[in-house]
């Protein structure tokens, strides 16, 4: 979905997120319906961009790789700031001037929004470095591979006195 930044009203324009053709599935999977609320106001070359996207992520623990579902609810604020004249957005010249506290600026070449691209970079930005199913997911015992979150799997996990142990062992299994 593209917007012209002169379709822009000036008390604003709202955007109800109900289609999700923009929503990155084959690498996002979501359990459920996504929706969203997009909020773009015009300033003079500059147009704020806020707004909201909730949907429910399926994950795999990363440390017992169970699968969970996590709520995701992404705010998000984006000013993007056209420049006349300039061919590609990082082509930017040394006359313009930056503020530091404005992080997430995206130059535009040109006063059109691409709303669908700014909403999946929202989504990628939003992932969670670490998925876990929970805060205190014991994981995955290092000798059986049972889930230790469903009980203990009798294995002796003490920690070895050398990193080497284990490959001392090898050598006198030969």
């Amino acid at each position: 979905m593209i917007v012209q930044f002169i379709e822009i009203p000036a008390e604003g324009l709202q955007v109800q997120l109900t289609d999700t053709s923009w929503f990155p599935l084959a690498d996002i999977p979501v359990s459920g319906e996504v929706q969203g609320t997009l909020f773009l106001e015009r300033d003079v070359g500059r147009v704020l961009a806020h707004g909201t996207i909730q949907y429910l992520q399926s994950l795999q623990c990363d440390r017992c790789l169970e699968n969970f579902n996590q709520d995701r609810d992404v705010e998000f604020q984006v000013v993007l700031e056209y420049i006349p004249g300039v061919e590609r957005p990082l082509e930017v010249s040394a006359e313009q001037e930056f503020d530091p506290t404005e992080e997430e600026v995206e130059y535009l070449s040109e006063p059109a929004i691409d709303v669908s691209n700014i909403l999946r970079q929202q989504v990628f930005l939003s992932q969670p470095f670490k998925a876990l199913c929970r805060e205190d997911c014991l994981g995955l015992c290092l000798q059986c591979g049972k889930n230790k979150n469903f009980g203990d799997c009798g294995c002796d996990n003490a920690p070895s006195d050398s990193p080497f142990q284990d490959l001392g062992r090898l050598f006198k299994s030969k």
